[in-house]
This record gives structure tokens, sequence and C-alpha cells, in this order.
């Protein structure tokens, strides 16, 4: 789940940089841990799997979504 601190609905450039920040992860993993290490947040990998949606929430269950991924 992307979210934004400001509530407002994430864009494009929220999502790039997203991406970005999961290849860093990625490389920093594999620096440390070889190319065999296990990388579970994989934004590029994610978007081949799943097409992205925007999904309006009420208040209780936006709080109760993010408690969850946290």
């Amino acid at each position: 789940m992307i979210w934004r601190i400001d509530l407002q609905v994430p864009t494009k450039k929220d999502l790039q940089e997203n991406i970005d920040l999961s290849r860093e992860y990625k490389k920093r993993m594999r620096e440390l841990y070889g190319d065999e290490a296990i990388v579970s947040f994989d934004m590029e990998l994610w978007l081949e799997l799943y097409e992205p949606v925007v999904k309006h929430l009420d208040v209780e269950t936006f709080n109760n979504a993010r408690e969850w991924d946290q």
C-alpha cells in the first residue's frame, strides 16, 4: 500500500520514488548478501504481477490498513 503523509492520492511520481527506493534496497541487499539475497521489497516485480489501483478508503479502514502495513 502506498500512501502519502498528506493523505492525498499517490501520483505517478510517488510510485516512481517507491520504485527507485526499492531498486536501491535490492542493490544494497545484493552488495551485503550476494546475488542470492532474498528481497521481498521489489516494486518492479510487484508491478509485473499486479496492476496498481487507486482505492479510496474511509478513515477507519485507512488507519487499520496503515497499522497492519507497519
